[in-house]
């Protein structure tokens, strides 16, 4: 209901009221006020008036689904959208919602790690406002041996997104990928694999 909130305050220029927002959505006005309390805990500002409602003053720079839904051109990366502020860490969790079942494509994506991990178990420093900490669990219809191929993909796909957006970046092999000198992105594919 919170997505819902959020993209009607997005949608509209002016004020919106809460009982127009609780009436199109189907909800009480005190439970329209607690979303919109939820919403600016996470980083929206939202200015109140009496006798006219809400209106949104400020998006904060969150990769959220409300965020780039509209951007995506998938059709089913990125569609199940889980966003945390913060939490130990994305593989973890991608991996315990993948042996729940979590579908094809579903990002995990936080804000900040607090245990977040690189190769050979290594901890991998994720503070918040520092980069994007993000795992998405994949259910390819392929070889265990394509799999491996996964990281050298991945590593290659955000090179050549970067690329695109004037961004100079490079692959130090096998999954690095290098920006200003610095290692930016840490690719690899998770090591759960099922068969059938």
């Amino acid at each position: 209901m919170k997505e819902k909130i959020l993209e009607a305050l997005k949608n509209n220029n002016d004020f919106i009221s809460g009982e127009k927002l609780s009436r199109e959505l189907g909800i009480s006005r005190a439970a329209v006020w607690k979303h919109i309390k939820g919403i600016k805990e996470d980083g929206y500002k939202i200015e109140s008036v009496s006798k006219k409602g809400y209106k949104l003053d400020y998006s904060p720079d969150l990769l959220t689904y409300s965020e780039i839904k509209d951007f995506l051109e998938t059709k089913s990366l990125g569609r199940n959208f889980i966003h945390y502020d913060t939490i130990d860490s994305t593989n973890l969790i991608a991996k315990k919602l993948a042996r729940e079942g979590a579908v094809h494509g579903t990002v995990v994506l936080a804000e900040e790690q607090t245990s977040g991990r690189g190769r050979l178990g290594r901890t991998w420093i994720s503070p918040k406002g520092t980069g994007i900490w993000v795992s998405i669990i994949l259910r390819p219809n392929i070889s265990a041996y394509a799999v491996s191929k996964l990281t050298l993909l991945g590593a290659a796909a955000v090179e050549r997104a970067m690329d695109n957006m004037g961004i100079d970046a490079y692959i130090k092999w096998p999954n690095d990928l290098v920006l200003n000198r610095k290692k930016s992105l840490w690719n690899s594919y998770g090591n759960e694999w099922r068969n059938g």
